[in-house]
């Protein structure tokens, strides 16, 4: 059974209330996730940004918050982060020309480095490309399931209200899927 959820046919039809866990299940899987959805929230991309160590996620979205893009490491542009550690590098450089070494300089470095090395994985673990038409489907595919349905990526639209959502483990359900979010990721254009 795949994500330990039981099943008794290849599709199932979930409201609001259940689509939670096959989703969650999906984001907390290894490997590859393909996910499409007009909206995200903040709850959703920290979700997102915290499998980053488990496998690449592509995202099609056409209104991610500011907050979320901000999480998916998308929030500044490259010039703002160049910026960003060129400061902290300079930071670093004052305290050693005046002396300033020890803890402090640790209490000072370590947040940056760690900071600055989270910000850059989750950078490049998620790939993240707008729609040129305003996208309404939503699909998310993992390797050994997927699902479809009117739920956005967002808490309410998982948690809260009333949806539909099939969900698949066919491995041709699955590849058929994968196509489609292909077609729409060659057309979109990056964040």
């Amino acid at each position: 059974m795949p994500f330990g959820i039981s099943r008794s046919r290849p599709n199932l039809y979930y409201d609001g209330r259940e689509s939670c866990r096959h989703i969650d299940a999906m984001i907390g899987s290894r490997g590859r996730m393909l996910v499409v959805s007009p909206y995200i929230d903040a709850y959703y991309a920290k979700r997102l940004a915290a499998r980053a160590p488990r496998g690449k996620t592509y995202v099609i979205t056409s209104s991610a918050d500011a907050q979320a893009l901000k999480i998916l490491g998308k929030g500044g542009s490259r010039l703002w982060i160049a910026a960003y550690t060129l400061l902290s590098t300079l930071l670093l450089y004052a305290f050693v020309l005046l002396g300033i070494g020890g803890y402090y300089l640790l209490i000072v470095a370590v947040p940056l480095i760690i900071g600055t090395a989270k910000h850059w994985r989750v950078r490049s673990a998620i790939s993240l490309r707008v729609p040129r038409a305003f996208v309404h489907a939503k699909m998310y595919i993992a390797q050994c399931a997927a699902a479809t349905g009117s739920a956005n990526l967002t808490y309410s639209g998982m948690h809260r209200n009333i949806e539909h959502l099939s969900v698949t483990y066919s491995h041709e359900e699955i590849r058929r899927l994968e196509k489609q979010f292909w077609r729409l990721w060659d057309t979109a254009r990056s964040i």
